[in-house]
């Protein structure tokens, strides 16, 4: 699960990348819990 977010936030750019690694990252911790 968490290289499937990683390769997602790869593909990005980069601006967008610091977004969504804000908005990815609880929802990835809420799944893993």
């Amino acid at each position: 699960m968490k290289d499937e977010g990683i390769l997602q936030s790869m593909h990005q750019p980069a601006g967008s990348t610091l977004m969504e690694e804000i908005i990815f990252l609880p929802e990835e911790v809420e799944k893993t819990l």
